[in-house]
């Protein structure tokens, strides 16, 4: 499809196939609606929902439309890739929706998986097991990600055996950003990564009926991360070089009870919110320490405006904030590595 979602055809009407856009949205969902009951011996309700992205270094439409969006005065005038994923998995039980297991266990999971490789990978854990140990690294790397796994249950559910109330959200980021050169005459060359992601797992039980599993009663949230950015830079002769890491990441993973849960035997509630990885890397041997200063309050200035709204930049949604982009590059782009995180992780019942 093009960028309106009309099919490409070629001059005979034969369908074409262009490389992967970089922004996607995958979501499973299942919803048990006000006034329907659903009965079984055993229950099992599971939404989910996978979204992988792989730059090997070939989506020259990707790269394309990046610098279309970004103009040619970017600090980097060359690789650009880009990443704008969405995953979102729920299970929903209405006000007014019954289920009954009557002789077993019920069961409702949703389980949300974010995989974004953009350049070399480094991150430990790999959703699908791809070999990516040798993707070439972008001098450009932009990456957007939301992913959510989320149980709700506003109605009643009961089961003769054990009731079982699980969100897991897995998010792996890997975005890694080269830049080099070995020409006299590159007055400016760098490496950028912008990453912002939020990874969430949610289970709120609100139902206003007493929720009773005649043995074990279990409620499980996870969240589980591995967030790699990288960014390095090289060039020879005293060329200036400019490394900027900015990362925006929150994960969150959340039991909210507001009614009242009984368990024959046991009844256990647990949240959970794990890193594999959590590595920010910055370098440039180049860089001038005495500009550090003026560089880092120049990224600070314009990190808000910036990666706050990264569909913005690229010209995805309404808002745009290439000016905030452009000026921040413009005051960065003094010869120093520029590191900066922003970061919340919380696990909450």
């Amino acid at each position: 499809l093009d960028l309106n979602g009309n099919e490409v055809l070629d001059d005979n009407g034969n369908r074409t196939y262009v490389n992967a856009l970089p922004y996607a949205k995958t979501n499973a969902t299942i919803n048990f609606k006000n006034g329907s009951s659903t009965t079984g011996n055993n229950v099992a309700a599971k939404a989910t929902a996978e979204n992988v992205y792989i730059d090997d270094g070939v989506a020259s439409t990707a790269k394309d439309l990046a610098v279309t969006a970004l103009g040619a005065a970017t600090l980097i005038n060359a690789d650009i890739d880009f990443a704008v994923l969405d995953s979102t998995a729920k299970v929903n039980v209405e006000k007014g929706a019954e289920i009954k297991a009557v002789a077993g266990s019920a069961d409702l999971k949703a389980k949300s998986l974010m995989d974004i490789t953009v350049g070399a990978s480094t991150a430990p854990i790999r959703l699908k097991g791809y070999d990516k140990a040798k993707l070439p690294a972008a001098s450009t790397v932009i990456v957007d990600s939301d992913n959510l796994a989320q149980v709700t249950v506003d109605g009643k559910v009961s089961a003769t055996k054990d009731i079982n109330i699980s969100a897991e959200s897995n998010s792996s980021i890997d975005a890694n950003t080269s830049s080099s050169t070995i020409r006299d005459d590159t007055p400016l060359t760098g490496a950028l990564n912008l990453v912002k992601g939020t990874n969430t797992a949610k289970v709120d039980i609100t139902s206003a009926d007493k929720i009773k599993a005649d043995e074990n009663f279990n409620i499980n949230s996870k969240s589980v991360n591995s967030l790699v950015s990288n960014a390095a830079a090289s060039s020879s002769k005293g060329a200036m070089v400019t490394t900027v890491n900015l990362v925006d990441y929150n994960s969150n993973s959340k039991i909210t009870i507001n009614n009242e849960l009984e368990s024959g035997k046991d009844l256990n509630i647990k949240a959970e919110n794990t890193f594999a990885d959590n590595s920010i890397v910055t370098g440039s041997k180049d860089g001038s320490s005495k500009l550090m200063s003026k560089a880092t309050n120049a990224v600070l200035d314009g990190f808000q405006g910036t990666i706050t709204n990264i569909k913005g930049l690229l010209g995805l949604s309404g808002e745009d904030t290439r000016a905030d982009f452009f000026k921040m590059l413009d005051k960065a782009s003094v010869g120093a590595s520029v590191s900066f995180a922003k970061e919340s992780n919380y696990a909450n019942i």
